[in-house]
């Protein structure tokens, strides 16, 4: 039996099939760490940003200091649930 997880999760150069994907409005909702708003950058900044899978640090950027529930929910470029390779096992609670 396999992992829903990773099958619904991971984009398909890892294996899975890219089900669930939250859209940009979805991520723009998340506010700073601080308690305010966060402003999202231009769909157009973003795409330079982006630069065809290569991320510079703005796009990046975009990503720090906001609210954890966006860290626990959403798969982005550079988050640890990002970074398995072949043979990774998720564990669940063991109690």
């Amino acid at each position: 039996m396999g992992n829903g997880l990773n099958t619904l999760l991971p984009p398909s150069v890892l294996g899975g099939w890219s089900s669930i994907t939250p859209t940009q409005s979805l991520i723009n909702a998340y506010w700073n760490r601080n308690g305010t708003a966060f402003t999202p950058v231009t769909p157009a900044v973003r795409a330079s940003n982006f630069n065809d899978g290569n991320p510079n640090a703005a796009f990046y950027s975009e990503f720090k200091n906001r609210d954890t529930r966006l860290y626990a929910s959403v798969l982005f470029p550079s988050v640890t649930w990002n970074r398995y390779s072949d043979g990774f096992t998720f564990y669940g609670n063991r109690a």
